[in-house]
């Protein structure tokens, strides 16, 4: 596969400078390899039953999750696009937890967007486009909720925190930063590891409970900390051929 082979190379050079060209040649062959093993993969997902999700990606961390069910309380998960982040939204979905409530952009294709729409919500998840997201969050429910945010997309930039992620100056969008610290809502980053091909294992940290005064942004720096070390540790398991970089800060004054 070639698929924007160019972006691959030039974020890979980009993210590793100490890294020879024989490693970075290796990773960037892992990472197509990663990138046909998700296509097959997510098709498999669509007719997936709950304990097959669960066979294939358990949660191991799940008493971070439990907790926070037993208590009754509302909560922001971040993600990043490790694994197959796609499984993320199932594996959890599987398990009798808060309903998770996946915020996402509508996709230009009306087929690609039809196929993941009817993919992540299968198992129960309410899908949330983000334009919608203010009016959601004040939404009155019942049952507590999980609100999932994939946060390592590029934002734009104007209204975005800028941070150094990967050796590069990077925005991040931020909205789930202002919403935690409005509603003290505790904060977990969950990420897949890749065990073998077509079994992940989910990992889930802590970020914050909810009870202290974080800083404005503390909660975006912490993400982009926390998921450069999970890349560096799995780096051909990283969505490479995204745009990531396509905007740059503007100089100021």
């Amino acid at each position: 596969m070639g698929y924007r082979k160019k972006v691959v190379k030039a974020n890979l050079t980009n993210s590793f400078p100490q890294k020879s060209t024989s490693e970075l040649k290796h990773i960037e062959s892992e990472y197509y390899k990663h990138l046909c093993d998700l296509i097959v993969e997510n098709i498999w997902a669509l007719r997936a039953s709950k304990k097959s999700m669960q066979k294939h990606c358990p949660i191991v961390d799940l008493e971070v999750f439990e907790k926070l069910y037993r208590g009754k309380k509302d909560f922001i998960c971040l993600l990043g696009h490790v694994g197959n982040w796609e499984w993320c939204n199932l594996s959890y979905s599987s398990y009798q937890l808060n309903h998770l409530w996946a915020l996402y952009r509508p996709l230009k294709s009306k087929e690609f967007d039809s196929f993941f729409l009817q993919l992540r919500s299968r198992l129960g998840a309410r899908l949330v486009p983000m334009q919608q997201l203010p009016r959601v969050i004040n939404e009155t429910h019942v049952d507590p909720i999980v609100l999932a945010f994939i946060a390592d997309q590029s934002p734009v930039p104007e209204y975005a925190y800028w941070t150094s992620f990967l050796s590069q100056d990077t925005c991040f969008f931020n909205g789930y930063d202002k919403i935690a610290r409005k509603k003290n809502y505790p904060v977990v980053l969950a990420y897949l590891v890749k065990v073998k091909r077509g079994y992940y294992q989910m990992r889930v940290e802590l970020l914050t409970d909810g009870t202290g005064q974080l800083a404005e942004d503390q909660l975006t720096n912490l993400f982009a900390q926390r998921l450069e070390k999970v890349i560096q540790e799995h780096p051909a398991h990283w969505l490479w051929s995204h745009k990531r970089w396509k905007h740059k800060r503007s100089p100021i004054g």
